[in-house]
C-alpha cells in the first residue's frame, strides 16, 4: 500500500476506513492499512512510503495504482507485463459524483 497523502476532510467522504481523527495527522496508507490486511488472511498488504521503485514493483504480484498521471500509468502497466511472470496491473480512478 503506498499512498503518502495526509487525510484530508474531504477524504472522509471516499474511504470509509478513514476517521476525523486521522485528518491532519496521518497518511492514507497509514490510516488504511491494518483494515485493508484484514478484508482477506490469505493477502499479504504492506505499506510503502516514499516513491515507488521498479524493485519494490518487482517484488509484487498485483499493484493498483490511482491518481497517477498517464504517463506514470504507461510506465508502470509497460513494467509490469514485462516481466516474468507477469505483474498484474490495474489502473483505477474516479472522476465526479458518477465516477
Amino acid at each position: 500500500l503506498h499512498d503518502d497523502a495526509i487525510v484530508e476532510a474531504r477524504d472522509l467522504g471516499a474511504n470509509f476506513y478513514l476517521t476525523e481523527a486521522d485528518v491532519g495527522k496521518r497518511t492514507r496508507s497509514e490510516a488504511s492499512v491494518v483494515q485493508l490486511g484484514k478484508l482477506n488472511p490469505y493477502v499479504s498488504v504492506s505499506m510503502h512510503r516514499g516513491p515507488l521503485s521498479e524493485d519494490l514493483i518487482a517484488s509484487c504480484s498485483v499493484v493498483v495504482i490511482s491518481e497517477s498521471s498517464q504517463a506514470e500509468l504507461i510506465r508502470w502497466n509497460e513494467f509490469c507485463r514485462a516481466r516474468a511472470p507477469a505483474i498484474g496491473f490495474i489502473a483505477a480512478d474516479t472522476w465526479g459524483l458518477a465516477g
